[in-house]
Parts: C-alpha cells; sequence; structure tokens
C-alpha cells in the first residue's frame, strides 16, 4: 500500500460504537471447496492474501486459492468462500548477507510510513522489503488490527505472486512482536529475515532457530539486536547476554524490561 493507501485504510477500518470510535476487525471463516476449515478475525481488506497466508500456515491447502463470495453474516462476521486454482511454492529468493546498516535504514522506512498521529488506532505496520543486491526493488506495506494477521496477509500475499519474485533477497519487518507462528508463516512463504521494533519473545526466537531465520528485535537493553542465525547481517550487535534481576511477586527473575 502506498501511504495515502495505508491511510485510507486506517480510516475505514474503524467502526463506531455507542459513540465511541475503535479499530474494526471481524470474523471471517473460511470454506474452501465447499468444506468449513476455519476461521480467523482480521481487519477488512486483502481478504483473498489473508486467506492464502491461513490455509498454508493451517496446513490445509498446498494450493494457491481464489476468493469466489465473501457473505457478510452480520456486521462483525463474514463467510469467505474459496476454491483452489493451481500448486503454490514459495519464490526462489536470493539469500545473501545484507548490511546491518541497511537493515536499520528499512526499519526507519517502516517507521516512517504511518505515525500513531495519522493513525491512533492501535494497528500494526508490516512490511516486506524486495531487494536486488542493496538497492530496494519493491516495498510492500499494509496495516491491520492484529499483529498475526498482518503477518498472516503478508505470507499470502507472497505466496500468491510467488512466480514474479524470485531472484530478490526478502526482508520483513513488523511493528509487532514476533511470535512462533508469525515466524513460520514467514517459513511458509520462504522469507528468512524479520526484524521487530518489539522485545523478543521466546517462542519466535526458538522457532526461528530451529527454522534457520535470521531474526532481530530488542533485548533487555532495548536496542534492536540480531538472535539466531547472524551470518546473514553483516556487522550487526548480537543480543546481549544476561539481564537485570527484577523483583516480581516476591520472586528475583531475569526478564527483559518492556
Amino acid at each position: 500500500m502506498s501511504r495515502m493507501d495505508l491511510l485510507e485504510h486506517c480510516y475505514s477500518s474503524t467502526i463506531e460504537w455507542k459513540g465511541t470510535r475503535m479499530a474494526f476487525d471481524a470474523r471471517y471463516e473460511v470454506v474452501l471447496d465447499g468444506k468449513v476449515v476455519g476461521s480467523f478475525y482480521s481487519s477488512p481488506g486483502m481478504i483473498e492474501e489473508a486467506v492464502m497466508g491461513y490455509l498454508a500456515y493451517r496446513g490445509e491447502s498446498k494450493s494457491a486459492v481464489s476468493v469466489e463470495e465473501v457473505r457478510k453474516n452480520d456486521d462483525l462476521d463474514f463467510t469467505v468462500m474459496v476454491k483452489r486454482s493451481g500448486p503454490v511454492e514459495p519464490p526462489g529468493w536470493r539469500d545473501a548477507p545484507l548490511r546491518w546498516e541497511l537493515l536499520m535504514e528499512l526499519v526507519s522506512d517502516l517507521s516512517r510510513s504511518l505515525s500513531k498521529s495519522q493513525c491512533p488506532f492501535a494497528f500494526h505496520i508490516a512490511g516486506l522489503y524486495l531487494l536486488a543486491g542493496e538497492r530496494l526493488k519493491r516495498r510492500i506495506v499494509l496495516v491491520d488490527v492484529s499483529r498475526h494477521t498482518a503477518m498472516m496477509k503478508l505470507a499470502g500475499w507472497i505466496l500468491l505472486r510467488s512466480s514474479s519474485l524470485g531472484g530478490m533477497t526478502p526482508v520483513v519487518i513488523s511493528t509487532g512482536r514476533l511470535s512462533s507462528d508469525a515466524v513460520e508463516m514467514m517459513a511458509i512463504s520462504g522469507v528468512n529475515l524479520v526484524a521487530s521494533f518489539r522485545h523478543v519473545l521466546a517462542s519466535g526466537v526458538v522457532a526461528a532457530d530451529r527454522l534457520g531465520i535470521t531474526l532481530v528485535s530488542k533485548d533487555f537493553t532495548r536496542k534492536m539486536k540480531v538472535f539466531t542465525h547472524p551470518w546473514r547481517l553483516k556487522g550487526a550487535p548480537l543480543a546481549a547476554k544476561g539481564g537485570p534481576s527484577i523483583e516480581w511477586s516476591g520472586k528475583r527473575a531475569d526478564q527483559p524490561v518492556c
């Protein structure tokens, strides 16, 4: 989405309830080839990409899908009729090291794409940056009320367009914490470098380590560091060991400052 598209999506993804303006999310039940396979919650927009990412993550479909119909059941509940449309594979990405400074430039770009003052309703922003060497070829940025669904939409976007994306190096950046499901969705779409503005989550870093993904997030120093597979980032700072001891419920714990 362009900046104007992001602003429009932010404004259109709100609802007024009893006089209070708030972020809008709805339940989308997925019916694949006539069979109900599950449901997810999402902001409106990019529903086909969300469905593709959802089905791929659940292992329900190894095919590309197309949305035939979205039926409105009520204001907060929809049924999405989907059919398979052909085989799908992750793109033939290029797996090459990047400079740490270049990653930080991309992080800054995402942070400038939509400010809290412009979109104050607690949306998460996720961006896919496609590089040829160190040159940015394409940027896809989206917003969603859920950090999980934002990553799901990115995975679906990649899988639905995989044939045209080969040969580039992908970088995914999120304003939300990277839990294991987000990391696994990136693995399904072949992305092997993910970064977050937020503090690291245990499930995400363990998943990234297991799946061979380079994960960048904040450690207890509140600075972005590399936690797993650091070879993909040249000159990158590694996560610090240890952490501050704090009192919690009468017990001492080693815990990040959040």
